[in-house]
């Protein structure tokens, strides 16, 4: 599955926590075992959130330490075929 974003995160500085949000298609295809022949297009949504560390100077980065705390999903639909 092929997906590409260009979005940015958020970064909420007074609580050091992080958004990031794309929307998009998704390119089903190359599939193997179970799913070869498959193709078709997805519209899919990644969401992420996470905490960072808080230090003197402000937050760190995903660069520089660990998350605290993270949550992930993808949800999306679309259409998708099977050729065998």
């Amino acid at each position: 599955m092929l997906f590409r974003s260009h979005a940015k995160p958020t970064i909420n500085k007074s609580s050091c926590s992080v958004v990031f949000r794309a929307t998009g298609p998704a390119i089903v295809g190359d599939g193997r075992g179970a799913y070869k022949g498959i193709s078709g297009t997805l519209k899919i949504t990644v969401t992420f959130a996470g905490v960072l560390g808080k230090t003197a100077k402000g937050c760190t980065t995903l660069s520089n330490a660990p998350l605290h705390g993270m949550y992930t999903s993808i949800t999306g639909s679309g259409k998708v075929k099977f050729i065998k």
